[in-house]
């Protein structure tokens, strides 16, 4: 927080504002600049040592509250009142089409339907699903603990419906969707047969 109200803060000025030791900060900030949240860069300021300004990343925004889902929601409702219902199904579709492009893409054409399932969950996770892949003797099984869509589906189930479409076109039309976030599961779970 520190960090995201200012351009830049010293290892001082952050020792002083958390009442904790330049070192423990140097070691949050060492763990944080492992991970892409901050970087630094250095500034001479009269004899001595350089000074290091750190700073958040772009990386560092995700972690801070923002309303998308209500924006998104807002301008969802804006369409459909001016254009109607049909112009929000096309756009759900739309978004659909283009997602699996780049997933087919991403995916490759070849591969068993376990392979498949275990690469399109690296793929959702890398992009905040939050998803785990479980295999038995005859089916795969994903599930998403972060729904993206979650906050418009109550308005607009159709966009889980396409998500679903979705995931039958990347991986079979077998694939179902055993539970789901809306209904109150805490993922959404699908699941792939093998054969």
């Amino acid at each position: 927080m520190l960090l995201k109200k200012s351009e830049h803060m010293t290892v001082a000025e952050m020792s002083k504002e958390m009442g904790i030791t330049s070192m423990a900060i140097r070691q949050h900030l060492m763990s944080l600049e492992k991970r892409g949240i901050i970087n630094y860069t250095t500034r001479k300021y009269g004899i001595g040592r350089p000074v290091f300004l750190y700073k958040l990343t772009d990386k560092a925004m995700d972690f801070f509250p923002k309303a998308y889902g209500s924006f998104i929601k807002e301008m969802l409702g804006i369409i459909e009142r001016l254009d109607g219902r049909t112009k929000v199904n096309r756009i759900f579709q739309e978004r659909k089409e283009r997602i699996l492009r780049e997933r087919l893409a991403a995916l490759g054409g070849n591969g068993s339907a376990g392979k498949r399932v275990r690469a399109l969950g690296e793929l959702l996770d890398r992009e905040g699903y939050m998803v785990e892949v479980s295999e038995s003797a005859d089916q795969m099984e994903f599930r998403q603990y972060n729904c993206l869509l979650y906050s418009l589906v109550g308005d607009y189930p159709e966009a889980c419906a396409l998500e679903l479409e979705l995931y039958q076109d990347l991986l079979g039309t077998g694939v179902v969707r055993s539970e789901c976030q809306r209904d109150g599961s805490p993922a959404c779970v699908y699941r792939v047969p093998l054969q």
